[in-house]
């Protein structure tokens, strides 16, 4: 099997991992054997020279989120953090001139493998909280991945930074380059708003109050279907209960509750 990746994002071309869509239950699932792995892999940045700008930013973003939840994952080790840091560094810097020119070669060619280096990563350390809250909403809302990981983020790293304090430091000074001064713990505090920062240069929105139709029941829907996405929860840096799933979607979708929220300890 010979894969060749026309978006810069998944990273399936150098993973064990396939997903399914059941329609009827409106259910994204994930499976991994290792009889789904390719074979070869060709990576071609000029491939992805026509994508439209709103899958360049949201499929680059996927792929950061497959670093950095590589890198926070509880299976992560020092050959996959090596990756995942690395992907990181270079979607920060790469990312956000790819998504403002098509045709600006070098930045594609960064972002392309960037992609396939945090797919390696994640293939071997696993992924988390991000992705286990995505699949229900694209699922359901039909938002793309890619889109709805970049969303989600800010509002998981929220959640799970009293995990992994050093971890999310290196994060945060791989976005914020001034912050290399600064402790871990200070350091971390500058996460969350250094990665909102980092999507509003490409345009992301900050939640999915632009989604029409959402109705009160999902929540729950939305809450079951991401504790039961057992390839990413229980690699989560920060043990996960269905009361703060609920809280994170509630921020999320403000048309479902405008009340303020705060995490259980």
């Amino acid at each position: 099997m010979i894969c060749v990746p026309t978006t810069a994002g998944t990273g399936s071309e150098v993973t064990s991992v396939a997903v399914v869509t059941d329609e009827q239950q409106e259910r994204k699932m994930v499976l991994a054997s290792p009889l789904i792995g390719p074979d070869v892999a060709i990576v071609d940045p000029i491939l992805t020279a026509s994508l439209p700008r709103h899958m360049v930013a949201a499929t680059g973003m996927d792929a950061f989120v497959h670093a950095l939840e590589s890198y926070t994952s509880i299976n992560a080790n020092p050959f996959t953090d090596s990756l995942a840091l690395q992907s990181m560094k270079m979607l920060k810097e790469h990312l956000p001139a790819s998504y403002a020119h098509s045709f600006n070669h070098e930045s594609k060619e960064q972002v392309h493998i960037a992609s396939t280096m945090a797919g390696v990563a994640f293939n071997a350390a696993g992924l988390g909280l991000v992705h286990a809250c995505s699949h229900p909403m694209t699922a359901l809302y039909k938002v793309p991945h890619g889109l709805a990981n970049a969303i989600i983020l800010p509002k998981v790293i929220d959640y799970n930074l009293i995990a992994n304090k050093s971890k999310y430091a290196d994060i945060a000074r791989i976005l914020k380059p001034e912050l290399i001064s600064c402790d871990d713990d200070s350091a971390a505090s500058f996460l969350v708003e250094a990665l909102e920062e980092f999507n509003k240069q490409l345009d992301i929105p900050r939640d999915f109050s632009y989604i029409e139709g959402v109705m009160p029941g999902d929540i729950d829907k939305l809450v079951h279907d991401a504790l039961h996405d057992q390839l990413t929860i229980p690699l989560n840096p920060r043990k996960v209960n269905s009361h703060d799933v609920k809280q994170i979607y509630q921020k999320l979708l403000p048309q479902l509750n405008t009340d303020s929220v705060a995490y259980s300890n």
